[in-house]
């Protein structure tokens, strides 16, 4: 695949592409794990005072 490099760029197709579109050929990415972070140190009271606010607001 190719970028056009002009004001609208535009994608075009190799001669790669062809196998591809004729289900010849499997096109596979890697993509990468991400981990989730986990913040544990919070408020234990004031989770709660928001809790129980977003509760009274959804009432």
């Amino acid at each position: 695949m190719l970028v056009t490099d002009a004001q609208f760029p535009v994608l075009k197709l190799t001669a790669n592409a062809i196998p591809v579109l004729k289900n010849e050929e499997k096109v596979w990415m890697k993509v990468p794990e991400q981990k989730k972070v986990v913040q544990e140190d919070y408020s234990e009271e004031l989770f709660q005072v928001l809790r129980e606010l977003r509760k009274e607001i959804a009432d």
